[in-house]
């Protein structure tokens, strides 16, 4: 609605074309205009902070990226040792047998005959 149009409806919210008493149009326009701007600045000031923390956002959190580290190995697990038996070592010589492990150089299969019965379950 521009400034014409509001005049007329303000005018016909009086008797015979006359304006209200104690109503001043211009005045009504002058509040309305200043309103609408008001507005407008609020919408487009939101807008344009909301952009700006956005792109604060991203490349604050995409700084806080290091750099890619290489895969940590894994170490294979190693039997523990007791105090009494003394852990078995390999012979590099071939052919040459130590105490505790095979001609091979593996260590013999042990196993125990404690609870060695399957049980099955129905």
């Amino acid at each position: 609605m521009n400034d014409e149009e509001a005049r007329a409806v303000i005018l016909l919210a009086g008797p015979a074309d006359v304006p209200p008493p104690g109503v001043d149009p211009e005045r009504l326009l002058s509040e309305g205009r200043k309103r609408r701007q008001r507005r407008n600045l609020v919408v487009v000031g939101g807008s344009a902070l909301t952009t700006a923390l956005l792109v604060v956002l991203v490349t604050v959190t995409a700084g806080q990226t290091g750099p890619a580290t290489a895969p940590q190995t894994v170490q294979p697990a190693v039997a523990p040792t007791t105090g009494t038996q003394p852990a078995p070592t390999l012979d590099p010589t071939p052919g040459s047998s130590s105490p505790g492990l095979s001609s091979t150089g593996t260590a013999p299969n042990r196993t125990t005959t404690t609870g060695s019965h399957p049980t099955s379950h129905r």
